[in-house]
């Protein structure tokens, strides 16, 4: 991450936590913005208190950024909508 991500994170889409959420976390802009959709990493473990946790959190609070959930039944009605222009963009 340290090589592709020289200019740092702007915007960060994560469904798989653990220790990529804490060296992204490291690596954040100023203003950066962290979506959270799921954490893979964690998924199988039987023990949560194994879990890894963000340690690198603080970032959030020094950089201004924001850290906000993203759930996709929130979207329900939109799904029709969705389905149609993903449908259309697959058959261009």
């Amino acid at each position: 991450l340290r090589k592709t991500l020289k200019g740092g994170v702007d915007v960060f889409f994560d469904n798989v936590g653990g220790m990529i959420l804490n060296e992204v976390l490291r690596r954040i802009n100023m203003g950066a913005r962290v979506v959270i959709c799921g954490a893979i990493s964690g998924y199988n473990e039987e023990d949560p208190s194994r879990v890894p946790a963000p340690t690198n959190y603080l970032s959030l609070l020094t950089n201004r950024a924001k850290m906000e959930g993203f759930i996709v039944f929130d979207y329900v009605k939109e799904f029709p909508s969705a389905t149609k222009q993903l449908a259309e963009r697959i058959g261009e």
